[in-house]
This record gives C-alpha cells, structure tokens and sequence, in this order.
C-alpha cells in the first residue's frame, strides 16, 4: 500500500479501515449489549414489558446486523439489505441508505441515539 512507502493513505486504504470499523462497531453492539440481553431472562423480561424499549432495541439489532452484513460484503444477503433499505421511503426521500457513507454515519447515529435513550429510559426507571 501506498501509505507503507510514506505517500499517504489511499482512499482503498482509508475505504477499508472505515468497512473494518463499522463491522467491529457492530459486533460489538451485538455481542455486548444485544447478546447478554437475550441471554437474561431478567433484563428480558424487563424488556418485553416496555414498547419502547423494545422498539429502540428492536432497532439496534436489525441495523446492526444489517450494516454488518452490508459492511461486510456477504454476497447475496447484503444485496437483499440494500435492496429492503431502499424500499424504506417517506414520499421520496430514502431515511437510510447503506450503499453511501453518508447512510452508515446516519445508521450509527441512529443506533447510538437509540442507546442513549434507552441509558436514559432505565435510569429513570430505576430511580422512580
């Protein structure tokens, strides 16, 4: 690679890093905190209990395995992702799209700002 001889990084170079970055984004999502939640019956149960939780968790986990696919590059699946992506519109206007960077910035904002609040939801609830 280019940046090994001091010219710079490339933007295959800088490409790869970001895919690599986003995948491990993702597994870490799901292997931290939507795994342990499935595997106690307790937070589970919590879980089921409130909509909202459940909605904002239901969407971390299927954007995170759908950029992780999509990142990924697993061949068939992450054509069907982008395909299913696509089709999600108000009016004409695509809400996420995972073919372009722009799309994947807006995909772990979501995610992040879904954690957030569900940080913000369980403080609440257990100091009330």
């Amino acid at each position: 690679p280019n940046s090994a001889r001091g010219e710079g990084t490339t933007a295959s170079e800088m490409a790869f890093k970001l895919r690599f970055l986003n995948c491990a984004v993702c597994t870490y999502l799901l292997f931290f905190h939507i795994l342990p939640l499935a595997m106690n019956p307790i937070r589970l149960a919590l879980l089921l209990k409130s909509p909202v939780r459940l909605v904002l968790e239901a969407v971390v986990g299927i954007v995170a395995v759908s950029m992780l696919i999509t990142e990924a590059q697993v061949p068939v699946l992450a054509e069907k992702i982008l395909v299913l992506f696509q089709k999600c519109r108000v009016g004409n206007v695509q809400l996420i799209d995972l073919d372009v960077a722009r799309g994947r910035v807006v995909v772990v904002a979501v995610m992040t700002m879904a954690i957030g609040i569900m940080n913000h939801l369980n403080s609440h609830y257990s100091s009330s």
